[in-house]
């Protein structure tokens, strides 16, 4: 549990970085 805990925490905030910045990305062009 402790395992997929830690792997959440770190991949969800850079998936949503990766969506972020495709919107910015969006928004730019």
């Amino acid at each position: 549990v402790r395992d997929l805990l830690g792997y959440d925490t770190v991949v969800m905030p850079l998936a949503a970085l990766d969506v972020i910045k495709t919107y910015l990305g969006q928004e730019v062009a």
